[in-house]
């Protein structure tokens, strides 16, 4: 009996000693419906995205102005601007700079040319400024007597990364659709090669609440790859959707992807174009760039300047659906070939 219980006991303290193995944890597969994906990747994305975020580059833009400022009692209004009459009656005239950014996306490239997708309002800044005087009557309405005007007097710009290329030139532009496109030609020999976006074109109406996406642009200009989902797909007759993410100014043209099937079935489904923002308005002083030194313990006594700013104050995002850029690609294919790019026969490639 003693002996029986030896055994018992020995059997019991191997079993407990022996580890546990635990079955393996299933990762579920892939859904395959045809369907655009709403569940994160689960396949690796990188190799895919390491590539397409070379297309995407940054847009800097810096345009000069010239304004002038009137007196009210001078009454000019927007007739004696048109007529030139104003120009007896300036108070002070000022040159000021207005520094602008976005981003593009290499869509084609022919030999030292190429092609970038961006936002018109990216490339191009307003020709001319006005600001009015507030009414007598409703101090938050305007009155038709102008405070001051400005007018456009040149503009620079470039895609920055890009060694020794020229300054983008528009190949074509739609305000109403706020689409745009601009070339720039490799001067660096040899010419370095620059990765051009060879995914398709996917088709935003088949977005859905909470399908998974991928943006990639240069808020505050830093490269950014941003994870996160679709809201108000289909708010419109052109298939535009909302996003909401976390970004601030510079994003604008930045381009998103949607995975159908899972990886590597990326699809470009929209640009971005907005953000929900409001204008806030600062005093700020007048320093020059030979100042190097303030003493804050001293009362200011220089020129005081009212400046202006976009405050991104919420994470919506709009975007631009890609049945509209289709639609605005093939429309301007004149403009491409005559720009000097070979157009493939089925430009822009567009998923099934």
């Amino acid at each position: 009996m003693l002996k029986f219980w030896l055994f018992f006991l020995l059997t019991v303290l191997l079993v407990g000693c022996h580890p546990q193995v635990k079955p393996p944890v299933q990762i579920p597969s892939q859904i395959t419906d045809g369907q655009y994906d709403s569940e994160f990747p689960s396949k690796p994305t990188s190799p895919y995205l390491d590539k397409i975020v070379k297309s995407v580059k940054m847009v800097s833009i810096l345009t000069f102005y010239k304004a002038y400022q009137f007196n009210l009692s001078d009454s000019i209004t927007i007739d004696k601007i048109k007529d030139g009459s104003y120009k007896n009656k300036v108070v002070q005239e000022t040159i000021y700079e207005q520094p602008a950014a976005g981003t593009a996306t290499a869509i084609l490239q022919s030999g030292k040319e190429i092609l970038f997708l961006t936002c018109a309002h990216v490339v191009s800044s307003k020709d001319t400024s006005i600001i009015y005087y507030a009414s007598e009557q409703d101090s938050k309405r305007k009155s038709k007597y102008i405070y001051s005007f400005a007018k456009k007097m040149r503009q620079i710009s470039s895609i920055i990364s890009i060694p020794r290329a020229s300054q983008p030139v528009i190949v074509a532009e739609d305000a109403k659709t706020d689409l745009a496109l601009i070339s720039v030609t490799l001067v660096e020999q040899p010419h370095l090669p620059v990765p051009v976006f060879s995914f398709p074109f996917g088709k935003a109406a088949q977005l859905h609440w909470g399908t998974f996406v991928y943006l990639i642009g240069y808020p505050k200009g830093k490269l950014l790859l941003t994870p996160t989902v679709v809201s108000a797909p289909n708010r419109d007759r052109q298939h535009d959707f909302l996003l909401n993410a976390t970004l601030a100014r510079g994003i604008s043209g930045g381009i998103v992807l949607a995975l159908r099937d899972g990886v590597p079935n990326f699809e470009l489904v929209g640009i971005t174009n907005a953000l929900n923002a409001q204008v806030q308005y600062y005093l700020k002083p007048e320093f020059k760039a030979r100042d190097t030194f303030v003493d804050r313990s001293m009362p200011y006594t220089g020129k005081i300047f009212l400046g202006q700013r976009l405050s991104e104050n919420s994470n919506i995002v709009f975007a631009i659906s890609a049945e509209t850029i289709v639609r605005f690609l093939r429309d301007h294919r004149q403009q491409i070939e005559d720009a000097g790019f070979k157009v493939p026969a089925h430009f822009p490639a567009q998923a099934k």
